[in-house]
């Protein structure tokens, strides 16, 4: 089912938080004061929406009721999000299955994103404090982190550009880290 393209206000350095299943988030950021979301919703998933000045929330859930924390009962098709926010918001994404890629930050005061089976990817981004991780998908980050928290147990990292603090772990996959300044680094 498509979503239809929607927009909400959401002050410069407000917070975007999304969550879904299965399927894919993907954010890029624009020079405007508001949210803008499109994509689409596989079978038995609705949108669940909450809206202020500061924060707005994109959920994907299953009709039934039960959210991605009930993920083995959550829906069984894709859903993709494809969303427009302020180019210095914070965001929170979670995900099981889906993918998650964010582009073109710009002086974000945080990202946090996390993904049980899915891919995490941010490019050209300029961020304050950088939180990624991911039970066996893929982590990358590619722009400019004052500190940054990376964490994978089965899947590759790939960190370029973190600066001052950096933290990186994997259990069993490949850590390719270059990192420019940092006053620390932390890894395992």
């Amino acid at each position: 089912t498509p979503i239809a393209e929607t927009r909400a206000p959401l002050d410069a350095r407000g917070e975007l938080e999304v969550s879904n299943v299965r399927g894919r988030i993907s954010v890029t950021a624009w020079d405007r004061a508001e949210v803008g979301w499109s994509g689409s919703l596989g079978a038995d998933a609705k949108l669940v929406v909450e809206k202020s000045a500061t924060r707005v929330s994109l959920r994907v859930e299953s009709e039934s009721g039960s959210n991605w924390l009930g993920w083995n009962r959550g829906p069984r098709e894709d859903s993709v999000l494809v969303i427009q926010v302020p180019a210095s918001a914070a965001l929170d994404l979670s995900a099981v299955s889906a993918n998650i890629d964010v582009t073109a930050m710009r002086a974000s005061a945080g990202i946090e994103a996390e993904s049980v089976s899915g891919d995490v990817s941010i490019k050209a981004a300029r961020i304050d404090k950088l939180e990624l991780s991911s039970v066996s998908g893929d982590v990358s980050f590619d722009g400019e982190a004052q500190r940054a928290d990376v964490e994978t147990v089965s899947g590759d990292v790939r960190l370029s550009g973190a600066s001052g603090e950096a933290s990186v772990e994997s259990v069993s996959g490949d850590a390719d880290v270059r990192v420019a300044a940092v006053r620390e680094l932390a890894g395992s």
